[in-house]
C-alpha cells in the first residue's frame, strides 16, 4: 500500500475525554536498566481492561522524555492501549535547550546502532508486562524520536507498525534494508525545512526497494513540530503548532492502529464490532442521510453523511430518549447526560455524555466528516451506553452550540433526527 496523501480539506475531528465512564487511568515512572545505564520511563494503562492489551511505545522528541510525550503516552492509554514512552538518553538526561537538546540528539543521530539499541532496551521492558499482549507492539515517536522509530523499523524489531510524527527521514543503513515487516506510517508537514531536497524521494525509493507496507501523509501549511502546542504559532521559524495537521495526523494514527491490531490475532480487545446507525430525518420526513457508530476500544468514531441541510455551523448531539416526532423532535427528551454534568464541552462541569462537535454544512447542503468520541459507549452494559433502556437519537439544531452554556448551548431549534439502532 504505497501512497502519498496531502489534505487539504477540512476534517472535523474531536477527542473528548471523562475519567468517569472508563476505568482509571494508571500512570507511573518506570526505572530499568541496561549495564550501568539507568532509564527512566513512563507507562501508562487503563485498568479497567482485564484482557491482554496491545503495547504503543512511544518516543520523546529531543529534549528528552518530558511533559508532551507523557501528555501523549495518557492520551493513548485512554483509547484501550498500554502505552510505554521508553526513555533513550538515560535517566537525568533531560535537555533544557535547544543547543544541549542537538548535542544529545546528535549522539544516537550519529551512531544508529547506539540508537537502535536503546530503543530494543525499552521494547523489553514493555514486554515484561503481564498485560501487554506481546504479539500486537507499535511504536511511535515524534521529532527525534519520529527517526527512532523508523530506524526500529529498519532493524525488523518485533514490532506490528510503526508512525513517525514529523521525524527525519535518512539513515546511513537505508540502502542496507530490505523486506521491512512492520506496517509505517510517516505524518510530516509538506512545509517543514528540515527535510532536504530529494529526502522524501530517497525515502519512498527505500520503502520500494526494502518491500515495506508504507504511507506516507502530508499535510499542508505545516511545518516541524507541528504536532505540539509548546512549539509556538509562528511557521518562519521552522517549527510551529498547527492545530489541524496535529488533529489530522492523530486521527491517521487512530485509523493506523485499528488496521494493523486487527490484523493481528485476538483483535477483541480493541475492535469488539460493535456498530450503530442513526438515519436521520428533517420536520417534514424527509430523508437526509446517516450517522454511524463504531466502537474502537473505548471510544467509538462517529461518521456523519448527510444532505439537503441548510449552510451553516449546526449544533450536534445525542439525546435522551430514541424518539424522533415530527415536526419538532421534542420526543428526543434533553441531552443525553447519564452522570448528571452540565452541558458543554468547555464547561469546567461538563460535558453532557451527548454533546459532540458542531457539524460544518457546506453551500450544497452536504456534511461528510467523522470524529472520536470517549463520552458515550455501544458497549450495552457500559453506564453510557447508547442502547439504554428507552434508547437514545442523535439530533441537528438550528444553531451552533457553543460549548458552555447549561442546559442546551444556545443550539436553538432542532431540525433533524435519527434513532440510533444497533446494527
Amino acid at each position: 500500500m504505497n501512497y502519498i496523501s496531502r489534505f487539504c480539506l477540512f476534517v472535523i475531528f474531536f477527542t473528548v475525554i471523562n475519567s468517569m465512564v472508563q476505568g482509571e487511568i494508571i500512570t507511573k515512572t518506570v526505572e530499568y536498566k541496561h549495564g550501568n545505564v539507568i532509564f527512566e520511563g513512563y507507562l501508562a494503562y487503563d485498568n479497567s481492561i482485564k484482557e491482554k492489551m496491545p503495547a504503543v511505545l512511544i518516543v520523546h522528541e529531543w529534549m528528552g522524555l518530558g511533559p508532551y510525550v507523557k501528555w501523549r503516552a495518557e492520551q493513548i492509554a485512554k483509547s484501550g492501549y498500554v502505552a510505554f514512552a521508553i526513555d533513550i538518553y538515560g535517566k537525568d538526561i533531560r535537555p533544557d535547550n535547544p543547543s544541549d537538546a542537538a548535542k544529545q540528539a546528535s549522539i544516537y543521530l550519529n551512531d544508529r546502532q547506539l540508537m537502535r539499541q536503546r530503543a530494543h532496551i525499552g521494547l523489553e521492558e514493555v514486554k515484561k508486562l503481564s498485560f501487554v499482549d506481546k504479539k500486537r507492539i507499535a511504536a511511535i515517536g515524534y521529532c527525534f524520536g519520529g527517526t527512532v522509530v523508523l530506524e526500529m523499523a529498519r532493524a525488523n524489531e518485533n514490532l506490528i507498525g510503526v508512525v513517525s510524527f514529523h521525524g527525519l527521514l535518512t539513515s546511513p543503513q537505508a540502502k542496507e534494508q530490505k523486506n521491512i515487516k512492520a506496517k509505517i506510517l510517516v505524518l510530516h508537514g509538506a512545509d517543514d525545512p528540515n527535510i532536504a531536497h530529494g529526502e522524501l524521494e530517497d525515502f519512498e525509493n527505500e520503502m520500494r526497494l526494502s518491500k515495506a507496507d508504507w504511507q506516507i501523509v502530508l499535510f499542508g501549511n505545516a511545518v516541524h513540530s507541528f504536532t505540539n502546542p509548546a512549539s509556538g504559532n509562528d511557521p518562519s521559524k521552522g517549527a510551529a503548532y498547527n492545530e489541524k495537521a496535529d488533529e489530522r495526523s492523530w486521527k491517521a494514527m487512530k485509523i493506523f492502529f485499528q488496521e494493523i491490531f486487527a490484523d493481528s490475532q485476538n483483535t477483541e480487545t480493541i475492535t469488539k464490532n460493535i456498530k450503530a446507525l442513526a438515519r436521520l430525518s428533517d420536520a417534514r420526513g424527509k430523508d437526509i442521510g446517516t450517522v454511524s457508530f463504531e466502537q474502537i476500544g473505548q471510544e467509538v468514531l462517529v461518521k456523519v453523511n448527510i444532505h439537503d441541510m441548510p449552510e451553516g455551523i449546526h449544533g450536534f448531539h445525542i439525546h435522551e430518549r430514541g424518539l424522533c416526532e415530527t415536526p419538532d423532535f421534542a420526543s428526543g427528551g434533553g441531552h443525553y447526560n447519564p452522570f448528571h454534568k452540565q452541558h458543554g464541552l468547555k464547561n469546567p462541569e461538563g460535558p453532557h455524555a451527548g454533546d459532540l462537535p458542531n457539524i460544518s454544512i457546506d453551500s450544497d447542503g452536504n456534511c461528510v466528516t467523522e470524529f472520536f468520541t470517549e463520552f458515550i459507549s455501544l458497549d450495552p452494559a457500559a453506564l453510557n451506553s447508547v442502547f439504554k433502556e428507552g434508547g437514545t437519537a442523535v439530533i441537528i439544531h438550528e444553531r451552533p452550540d457553543d460549548y458552555i452554556s447549561d442546559p442546551t448551548g444556545m443550539a436553538s431549534s432542532r431540525l433533524a433526527c435519527g434513532v440510533i439502532e444497533k446494527i
